[in-house]
């Protein structure tokens, strides 16, 4: 409150600046004959034909050079050796985590576990031991829904593998 009087005061110029167009001159113009050049065209037959000749406008895109900030190229070079990595051909007694828990399935139903360690490129000795402390995980009993439309019941049966 007390800065507004140390404010200079606001005053609407005396007389206006530009002039406001009316509403009736720009319908006058419109109904206004139409200019001669305008008629000409509109009466020339070749000129519809001479527009349809010419193509449309190409728009070329202006070629520039990209050069990748160092960063972005640490990140990406980064990737593609973890990308590497993950691709690797395994070693002999090496498993990754998604290859142990398929081999421990499979362990589960299989009966000749020598022939599945040659299949899986591990020792004999290093699985066993391993299979002792380690089994693959149960993940919830498989079940089916029987429904029995006559007496409008859904019954859950569990199956077991």
């Amino acid at each position: 409150m007390g800065n507004a009087a140390s404010k200079a005061p606001r005053r609407l110029s005396k007389t206006q600046t530009k002039e406001i167009p009316r509403a009736s001159e720009s319908l006058n113009r419109m109904k206004a004959p139409p200019k001669e050049e305008i008629l000409k065209d509109g009466q020339d037959p070749d000129f519809s034909a001479n527009l349809s000749k010419i193509d449309p406008v190409k728009i070329h895109k202006m070629q520039t050079n990209f050069k990748p900030s160092d960063k972005m190229m640490d990140i990406l070079k980064g990737r593609k050796i973890e990308n590497d990595i993950e691709n690797a051909a395994m070693t002999r007694n090496r498993l990754s985590a998604q290859s142990l828990l398929s081999y421990l399935e499979e362990r589960k139903g299989s009966s000749d576990v020598t022939q599945l360690n040659k299949e899986f490129d591990v020792e004999n000795q290093t699985m066993e031991a391993i299979s002792e402390y380690l089994a693959a995980p149960r993940l919830g009993t498989p079940f089916t829904v029987k429904v029995d439309n006559e007496r409008g019941e859904i019954e859950r049966v569990e199956v077991f593998v």
